[in-house]
């Protein structure tokens, strides 16, 4: 039976973690990858995974500035 106060993943950030399985997803499609067209397109995922990742912490952990 379960118990009541089970708090498993309520603050999980979702996005954050999507972010991070894209990279994953980069690096895992980067070992497989043929050279050329295939690489550069497994590294701009890394990448963009990485952008996504790093702007959503720096969005989630800044000062609000209310006036």
């Amino acid at each position: 039976m379960l118990d009541a106060n089970f708090k498993n993943g309520q603050n999980l950030d979702v996005q954050s973690a999507f972010a991070f399985f894209v990279v994953m997803m980069g690096l895992l499609f980067h070992i497989d990858a043929a050279a050329g067209l295939h690489s550069a397109i497994s590294l701009a995922t890394i990448l963009i995974g990485l952008a996504w990742f790093l702007g959503r912490q720096y969005y989630c952990h800044r000062p609000l500035h209310r006036g």
